[in-house]
This record gives C-alpha cells, structure tokens and sequence, in this order.
C-alpha cells in the first residue's frame, strides 16, 4: 500500500500541510524514514498531445537548410531556438554527443509558452496549422 499523495497548490496548502505533518508523524512514530517531495506540476497529458501535434505539422511543411526533419528533431530544435540549453559531452566510442532539457520537465506554464513559440515560428515560415479542434483529447 503506497502513501502517496498529490495536492495541487496553492488551492489546497492546508490539506497539505496536514497530510505532510500526520505522514511524517507516523512514519516517524513507526521507525520508517520519511520522504517528502514537492514538485512543480509538469505538463499535462493534453498539451503533451498538443505539443506533437503541432510539431508533426511543423515537421511535414517546413525544409530547414534544404532538409526535412521529424517530429522528435524539430522539438530539439525548437527547444534550442526557446533558449533551452544543450550540452555537449564526449561520447562514449569517440565524437560527441549532445544531452537535452527534456520538455517532459517543462511546467504547465513553461509547455504552454513553448508551444506559443513553435506556432510562431510555425508562421512565420507558412505553416497551416489545423483547427485548434485536432489538438484536443
């Protein structure tokens, strides 16, 4: 039996900082360590839908330097152009690799805007999105 519990915050602080104090009361009470973990809300499940919806239209209209990329490339590459970081690390074999933000770890706040700014690039470089319809679950 797992004593896990998400409260979303702030709407709900004082049912969480209840549950906080009775689950490291007993866990302290019982012996058993006591781990709380507080998180920002990633993404949701719709704006994960979004987000590959958008991107697979951005990658069957738009040729970058003469080329034609995926899905899983262009979110790479709009995530660079967002202002989020890459690193590059040797790879292991020889040459280098590059290690990623995942968007996965992107707030709902944070996905919301990234997605604003693939529409925008997808503008200015003539994508037609579909009817805001398509996007939704």
């Amino acid at each position: 039996m797992s004593n896990r519990r998400t409260i979303r915050l702030p709407a709900q602080v004082g049912d969480a900082l209840l549950w906080a104090q009775n689950a490291i009361y007993r866990g302290l009470e019982s012996g058993k360590p006591v781990v709380l973990t507080v998180t920002r809300e990633t993404r949701s499940t719709e704006q994960n839908s979004r987000l590959w919806a958008i991107l697979s239209e951005v990658a069957a209209q738009v040729d970058w330097h003469g080329q034609r990329y995926d899905a899983e490339t262009w979110k790479i590459l709009l995530m660079r152009g967002w202002g989020r970081e890459a690193r590059l690390i040797p790879a292991v074999g020889g040459g280098v690799t590059m290690i990623d933000d995942r968007s996965s770890r992107l707030t709902v706040a944070e996905m919301a805007e990234f997605q604003t700014y693939i529409e925008a690039f997808g503008v200015e470089h003539g994508v037609r999105f579909a009817a805001p319809e398509r996007y939704e679950t």
